[in-house]
């Protein structure tokens, strides 16, 4: 058994709330990411418990009334866990609960409280708790929103909380939430309002350190000339870089400019902010690679083929680089790799005369996110001097002639990303040699005037080695049949699928094996199955997802799915937020048969605590 010393150096870290996450004035709670619980690990075993819980009620964060009526019913279980509450931050009002909670807290020492209040929470048990406190720092919430809360619950709290501050002897540090330009866009009158009256009630107090933890408007330069005339006032502290022509105004006031203090970041752009050039020597005797070498030893140079295995080619060097070519042929051996930032390079000349010198290409791509235009004269010349090496191929086609392409000669291609230049170019078809494109693995078709009759080419083609299809943004539902013939032939080596969306043509039948499927829109059509679908584990919707989809039991039609990731969905922040979300149910009905739904920034829902549920521990979700 380890000493519990040991256990409570392993366990902090874990436990452990960082400081700007606490104080965090910002919009959005730093505390909105809803990871799991830290209680869980009260859970592993008795020492555990016992030592981890004076770290855990040490910095306590409550979100919800829920999670307010499951503390207070721990602190009533156990009234000395209450005596561990060293940092308290509220989110809300919580209601009557707060009360017991603030009663059984009396050591805390810096309080962080929410004026966001929005009916129908109650600020009664905050407002008779907040007395028997006496923390030495507190720092006020009040966020942007739209529409700022104004309402009788929330100007309760504000004039019990402002009496507080004038009576708490301990009281030495206090956080200003007022300034973010935000703020000022909309309700000016109302911020404004809000701003003098906390300046004006600081005046009273004897604080000695005001933090600003927002980004300030300098519309609030009025407000700090406030607060510079504090008596007790000692450092004024920006928290978040200012503005710099505010920065500038506070240095010509002799007062603020002592009381102003700023984080690195804005050291680093103050007026005083200088550089000094490192002080270092020059080597007495400097190494000069082969420099007893002749020059003709030096011009053969071991690194050549590394300087042309990647080329990436703008407009300008092609000409300098074909007459190098031209001279020394073999240079054109060493090139794996073009990458053209040049949409146009392969519709002309030059560029056709640098791919037939790169016989042993392995990668064609646009440099940038954009098309590489290319003949049908360029990708022939490709095929005849690199056919057998080329992996990875990304193009769109500009053909000016109609007649069918082949791809008979790129026997090693693994990668291929095919369109056609516009709407007006003739319709893409290929010489279906069956054996064609044995090794191709990923086929992305990324225009859909080309779609048909690429796909009806393919359709003719065995490609033994395919799994991954990407079909264009968007595609034209008629003439279809190049689609359909496809997915008869290869739907079932389908693995992965990346389109617009499949409409309900029966994807899903027809791709018995596909494990994962990214579309911008879900519709519930296009889950139906004839039977359940066992291998499809993953969705990525990278829009929205259909509402009818929101209230159906999706287990019956895909067992294995394990995860939907909705790129764009971001999940709700605050309580009043979540009590609106038509999400929040579906995802918690998802996640109670296994199956995560993800937001942006690759974040699942958790749940959050509910009521009538018991736990030994409050959360600081």
């Amino acid at each position: 058994m380890l000493p519990d010393e040991i256990i409570s150096e392993i366990l902090s870290p874990a436990l452990k709330v960082p400081e700007e996450l606490f104080s965090s004035t910002s919009d959005d709670s730093p505390f909105s990411n809803y990871t799991p619980s830290t209680s869980a690990y009260l859970l592993v075993c008795k020492d555990w418990f016992r030592v981890a819980t004076p770290l855990l009620y040490n910095v306590v964060v409550l979100r919800s009334k829920s999670q307010a009526n499951a503390l207070e019913t721990v602190l009533r279980s156990n009234p000395d866990f209450g005596r561990f509450i060293k940092m308290l931050r509220v989110e809300g009002g919580y209601g009557a609960a707060m009360y017991t909670i603030l009663k059984s807290a009396p050591n805390v020492t810096d309080l962080v409280v929410s004026l966001s209040i929005w009916s129908p929470d109650s600020t009664d048990g905050l407002r008779k708790g907040l007395p028997l406190l006496n923390p030495r720092r507190v720092i006020v919430i009040d966020p942007y929103v739209p529409k700022p809360a104004v309402n009788k619950q929330r100007n309760a709290l504000k004039a019990t909380l402002f009496d507080c501050i004038l009576s708490w002897s301990d009281l030495r540090v206090f956080g200003y939430p007022y300034g973010t330009p935000q703020q000022w866009n909309g309700h000016v009158a109302l911020w404004l309002g809000r701003g003098q009256e906390m300046s004006e009630l600081l005046l009273k107090t004897q604080v000695h350190t005001v933090t600003l933890g927002a980004s300030f408007h300098p519309i609030l330069l009025e407000f700090i000339n406030m607060l510079g005339d504090m008596p007790s006032l000692k450092v004024l502290r920006f928290e978040r870089p200012a503005d710099t022509s505010l920065i500038t105004k506070i240095s010509e006031d002799p007062r603020l400019k002592e009381l102003a203090k700023y984080t690195p970041e804005e050291r680093a752009t103050s007026p005083e902010k200088t550089f000094v050039e490192p002080d270092i020597t020059p080597s007495l005797n400097p190494f000069v690679p082969m420099e007893s070498a002749s020059d003709e030893t030096r011009e053969i140079r071991l690194g050549l083929p590394y300087l042309y295995e990647s080329l990436h080619l703008k407009k300008a060097a092609i000409t300098g680089l074909l007459q190098q070519l031209a001279q020394e042929p073999q240079r054109g051996s060493y090139i794996r790799r073009i990458y053209s930032g040049f949409e146009h390079t392969f519709e002309q000349d030059s560029g056709i005369e640098l791919l037939g010198y790169a016989t042993n290409l392995e990668v064609l791509v646009p440099r940038f996110d954009q098309a590489q235009h290319i003949t049908r004269e360029a990708l022939e010349v490709i095929g005849e001097s690199a056919g057998h090496s080329v992996k990875e191929l990304s193009v769109h086609l500009n053909l000016k002639k109609r007649g069918p392409l082949s791809f008979g000669k790129f026997t090693a291609l693994r990668k291929l990303e095919i369109g056609s230049r516009s709407p007006s170019c003739p319709q893409i078809v290929l010489n279906a040699l069956p054996d064609a494109l044995e090794a191709l693995h990923t086929l992305r078709i990324t225009f859909g005037d080309a779609l048909d009759g690429l796909l009806e080419s393919f359709a003719v083609m065995q490609l033994p080695s395919l799994h991954t299809l990407a079909l264009p943004v968007y595609f034209d539902e008629e003439g279809m049949s190049g689609r359909n013939k496809f997915m008869n032939v290869h739907g079932g080596k389908l693995l992965h699928i990346t389109a617009f969306d499949m409409g309900n043509f029966g994807v899903l039948d027809l791709c018995p094996n596909l494990i994962d499927l990214e579309l911008n829109m879900l519709y519930l059509d296009g889950l139906v199955t004839s039977k359940p679908h066992n291998s499809l584990a993953k969705i990525v919707v990278t829009e929205r997802l259909d509402s009818d989809l929101e209230g159906k039991d999706i287990n019956d039609m895909l067992p294995a799915l394990r995860e939907i990731h909705v790129t764009e969905l971001e999940w709700p922040k605050t309580e009043r937020q979540i009590a609106k979300s038509a999400l929040v149910p579906f995802a918690e009905s998802l996640l109670a048969r296994n199956v995560k739904l993800i937001g942006s920034e690759g974040r699942q829902w958790v749940p959050r605590l509910k009521k009538g549920r018991s736990r030994k521990a409050t959360s600081k979700s």
